[in-house]
């Protein structure tokens, strides 16, 4: 009989300024992305707990300019943190290792006095996509009482940290096998460990996957929008909880069976998701109803809603807490390109 797993459903928008969006056009979206958020926690708030519309702040700037932007909500929003439907983390945003240990220390400045002020949790940091931080960041938030630290590293130009040697996101291997890559390829396994920086200050650190691995596996939508810089996703979105549901019947339990085969030790998991599967994306409902079918069939796997402190609450109390391996060490970015000369300097200097 197949032990019972958990899988923790975070939904969260990636902020990516520039690269996919204008960046003035991306900080409208968030305004309105925001009001959807405060909508979707208002009308769930007396669910069930693992129904109620949760929503991670992936970034502390998501939370800054919404405020600014809609001060007349700001009791509203304050209701739904204290409530446990939104968390704040505390990275303003996504800095290569190319930021120094000052700037850095600077940017988590606005998220520490702001829940300081109106005394709310502050007690994860999260980054996505980018590869790599100053090693200070864990001096840094240890510090500031942050006691965790969750990364969902984007293996493009990069290296599976902790990983096999040529290992691969697991979504790319869901989509793109047949074309880019070996079936026989190693996958990234999520895992915990203590990252202490130079001056001695530690954090808990969880490498998890893609940010969107709950998008490719069909808990949120899977309709991918990587080339379509429509505004509106929902215009063009047309995929059903009923689609979602038969994909995420036939990749989740498969995404399961493969972490149990490499050994994750754990009986459940952190899966993210965006709303929509692309970044910037508004948040959506449609996961809760995959979530409340999928329970509702009495599967050995269970799905609920969750914040990313959730997933830490669970996590510190497993056996293997004691255990867990601490890295001191520097974790060098593999997309700051600027750190190397360019080829044609190097065969200068050679």
């Amino acid at each position: 009989m197949p032990q019972p797993f958990t899988i923790y459903v975070m939904q969260s928008a990636h902020t990516d300024i520039g690269y996919t969006f204008p960046q003035e056009q991306v900080a409208r979206m968030y305004v309105e992305s925001y009001d959807m958020v405060l909508a979707l926690c208002r009308a769930t708030e007396n669910a069930p707990e693992a129904l109620r519309f949760k929503w991670t702040c992936e970034t502390a700037w998501q939370v800054q300019h919404y405020l600014a932007a809609r001060p007349e909500r700001e009791e509203e929003f304050l209701h739904f943190v204290r409530a446990g439907q939104i968390e704040i983390t505390a990275a303003y945003l996504h800095f290569t290792d190319l930021i120094d240990a000052d700037a850095y220390q600077r940017s988590l400045q606005w998220a520490v006095d702001y829940c300081a002020q109106h005394a709310l949790p502050l007690r994860c940091a999260l980054h996505a996509d980018i590869n790599g931080w100053p090693w200070s960041v864990a001096d840094s938030l240890s510090a500031r009482d942050i006691p965790y630290f969750c990364s969902h590293v984007h293996l493009d130009s990069a290296t599976d940290p902790l990983g096999q040697r040529g290992s691969v996101h697991y979504g790319w291997m869901r989509e793109w096998a047949q074309e880019y890559i070996r079936p026989d390829a190693p996958v990234r396994i999520p895992q915990a460990f203590w990252w202490q920086g130079p001056q001695g200050g530690r954090v808990l650190h969880w490498l998890n996957e893609h940010y969107q691995l709950g998008n490719i596996l069909g808990v949120s939508s899977f309709s991918t929008f990587g080339g379509d810089k429509t505004r509106y996703f929902a215009e063009t979105d047309h995929a059903t909880v009923a689609d979602l549901l038969r994909r995420a019947q036939t990749e989740l339990p498969l995404y399961v069976e493969r972490l149990r085969a490499d050994g994750y030790p754990y009986d459940a998991l952190l899966l993210g998701t965006g709303g929509f599967y692309v970044d910037n994306a508004p948040p959506d409902a449609r996961w809760l109803e995959v979530i409340a079918q999928w329970n509702a069939q009495g599967s050995t796997i269970q799905l609920r809603s969750a914040t990313l402190g959730e997933w830490f609450d669970y996590l510190q109390g497993q056996v293997t807490a004691h255990t867990w391996p601490t890295y001191a060490v520097a974790w060098p970015d593999g997309w700051a390109h600027g750190l190397q000369p360019r080829r044609s300097d190097r065969e200068k200097w050679s």
